[in-house]
């Protein structure tokens, strides 16, 4: 018979949440594309303490483009509440509360008249859940017993639908509106390809030029790798080479460090 192991202990020692998220966790953060500011809500102070120190220590370690769809869904709740009156403190967040959420999200409606997907009144809900469930399960006292609707939205993927594909005559006429963007870029492309092969030479100084535009294309799918992703181990020729061709103007976002101290260029990102 194999023994029981210890229970992990969730729950963060209990704290006073002035003393715990009253320094700084609302304060704006920015991101790849965009800026989440929790001091802007218009919601009781409690409760947007409360709301950002869930979505940080929660939601906050996911990908930027994740954070800031759940913080867009989180918005909707921030809609609900303004237009409401409610919460006006952190006791007003209830069960009772949370029905009227799910009928007000019922209500919505689109420009078109039609009401909101169930995905989207699903993901408004689930991502208000899951931060009052971090509020409850590491925040001990900070919300008083909820119980939350079960499954508000039924059979959301039935429901939805598949997306209908183009016909082939649709097809036909957008790739003949296109055609004559299509035939201009494959012109450049050969222009370029007769460059590069012109520039085979290693005499000649384009030969850098020529070997890093082939990477880029052959190894990154002809897009400009980010800091990040060159800066790892495995990208020492591709800097080099990319310091052999000239900095560009000083425009630039995004910086890549090659080991010599006088090679520091910046890529247009």
């Amino acid at each position: 018979m194999r023994a029981r192991r210890a229970r992990m202990r969730r729950v963060l020692p209990p704290v006073r949440i002035a003393r715990a998220l009253g320094e700084g966790i609302d304060a704006p953060r920015r991101m790849r594309r965009g800026v989440i500011d929790f001091s802007s809500l218009p919601l009781p102070m409690d409760v947007r303490l409360a709301l950002a120190d869930a979505f940080w220590n929660h939601l906050g370690g996911r990908s930027d483009q994740q954070v800031m769809t759940l913080w867009a869904q989180l918005r909707v709740f921030v809609r609900f509440a303004a237009e409401c009156g409610l919460p006006q403190s952190l006791a007003d967040v209830d069960s009772e509360l949370l029905a009227r959420y799910v009928e007000w999200l019922n209500a919505q409606r689109r420009r078109n008249g039609q009401p909101w997907s169930k995905s989207s009144r699903a993901g408004a809900y689930t991502t208000l859940r899951k931060l009052l469930q971090w509020l409850i399960r590491c925040r001990p006292g900070t919300l008083q017993e909820v119980h939350f609707p079960y499954n508000p939205f039924p059979y959301r993927n039935r429901d939805s639908g598949r997306v209908g594909r183009l016909p082939a005559r649709d097809l036909r006429a957008i790739l003949k509106a296109c055609e004559k963007d299509i035939m201009a870029l494959r012109a450049l492309r050969e222009r370029a390809e007769r460059e590069r092969a012109a520039a085979s030479s290693e005499s000649d100084p384009l030969c850098p030029l020529s070997w890093l535009l082939s990477t880029i294309d052959e190894q990154y799918r002809g897009i400009v790798p980010a800091h990040l992703s060159v800066s790892r181990a495995g990208h020492h020729q591709f800097r080099v080479h990319y310091c052999a061709t000239g900095a560009p103007s000083q425009s630039s976002r995004t910086c890549i460090h090659a080991p010599s101290r006088s090679c520091r260029i910046t890529l247009r990102s």
